[in-house]
């Protein structure tokens, strides 16, 4: 183990004491409490309508324009 492994360990291990960083880890859909928070759903539409849009634009450029 090199020294930076070392220091790392260490400082964790302070941090931990001095309470900056919890004893249990939170997975990322639990809140402090303990209880579950069910993630918000995204909406897909956006990037399908950019992508449509994109589709649309590129196809009714006009032939023969070079810019």
């Amino acid at each position: 183990m090199s020294d930076f492994d070392e220091f790392e360990r260490q400082l964790n291990e302070n941090k931990q004491a001095a309470g900056q960083i919890p004893a249990t880890a939170l997975l990322p859909t639990m809140t402090p409490d303990g209880l579950a928070v069910t993630p918000t759903p995204v909406p897909v539409v956006g990037s399908q309508m950019t992508r449509q849009a994109r589709r649309l634009y590129v196809g009714n450029i006009p032939f023969g324009i070079t810019e």
